[in-house]
This record gives C-alpha cells, sequence and structure tokens, in this order.
C-alpha cells in the first residue's frame, strides 16, 4: 500500500511538471508574440524602413 501511494505521489509529480513547463511555454510564446507585435507597430509608425521580423 505504501508503494502504491508513493507511485501515486511522484506520478502526481510528474504531472504537476509538466503541466508548469507547457503554462511556462505557452506563456513565454505569448510574450514573444505581443513583444513582436508591439516592436513591429512601433517600427512602422515611427520608421518605415526599419525591417519587420
Amino acid at each position: 500500500m505504501a508503494s502504491k501511494a508513493g507511485y501515486i505521489t511522484s506520478l502526481a509529480r510528474i504531472n504537476q511538471s509538466v503541466v508548469k513547463n507547457r503554462l511556462y511555454d505557452v506563456h513565454c510564446k505569448s510574450f514573444f508574440s505581443i513583444t513582436r507585435t508591439a516592436y513591429s507597430t512601433y517600427s512602422h509608425k515611427n520608421a518605415p524602413s526599419v525591417l519587420l521580423w
């Protein structure tokens, strides 16, 4: 019974870390795209000659 509980606990930990990594990944990607959009908008308004990403 103790080993079963340990197994479940370790599974839960692995699941948690996977979910955290996925959330972190999604957050980083959305932040990057927002930054990119803001940058391209800014460069459009202020310096049309600047190459966009």
